[in-house]
């Protein structure tokens, strides 16, 4: 009795295709913050990351399709350089988590304010840095416990649109492989919203 030749060939071409799209995220350009340095408006946290925003956006699993939608908070206070950011997101499923991102400028850095390091919990994460319209957070990070609990890290870039408004992406990746990414779009709350 002969083989089953579709099993085969649909295994080969299944294999193929995810080696393809393998190769195509592992050898995508990166960003890097001095891609930035020249957009305006300027982005400074201690300014535009003070007071209250919201937020919604989208998550999208490892192959692009959309996991989820979000909506969120996001709150930070600075005193000088030093500063702290919370934010907060619910999925559609009503799941909700948050993270505290503690800004502390560099040892015998000065009063530039275009890096800090960043902490949680009094434990180093990453750094961050500044440049043009965008601030970049590299640190490392948990996803919450509906998404695997996994350590991994996370690349965070926040895109400065308006004083108002600025765009969040983010991609959660474990060993070079993109995990997860997030696209939010925040405002800015005045006194009273």
């Amino acid at each position: 009795m002969p083989l089953p030749i579709l099993p085969i060939v649909a295994g080969k071409v299944a294999f193929a295709a995810g080696a393809a799209l393998f190769a195509h995220r592992m050898t995508r350009r990166l960003q890097r913050v001095s891609d930035y340095a020249d957009l305006t408006p300027p982005f400074l946290p201690t300014r535009h990351l003070h007071g209250v925003w919201k937020g919604e956006g989208v998550l999208h699993g490892p192959m692009g399709g959309v996991k989820t939608r979000l909506s969120g908070w996001m709150e930070g206070t600075w005193l000088d350089q030093h500063g702290e950011l919370r934010i907060g997101l619910r999925d559609d499923q009503g799941t909700f988590w948050s993270d505290t991102l503690r800004f502390q400028p560099p040892a015998g850095s000065g009063p530039d304010g275009q890096a800090w390091e960043l902490s949680q919990n009094g434990a180093p994460i990453g750094q961050a840095a500044c440049a043009g319209n965008t601030l970049h957070l590299s640190r490392a990070a948990v996803l919450p416990p509906h998404l695997g609990a996994w350590k991994v890290g996370m690349e965070d870039w926040f895109h400065l649109l308006a004083d108002d408004r600025c765009m969040q992406r983010a991609t959660w990746s474990k060993l070079a492989t993109p995990l997860l990414d997030l696209a939010i779009t925040w405002t800015r709350q005045m006194p009273g919203n």
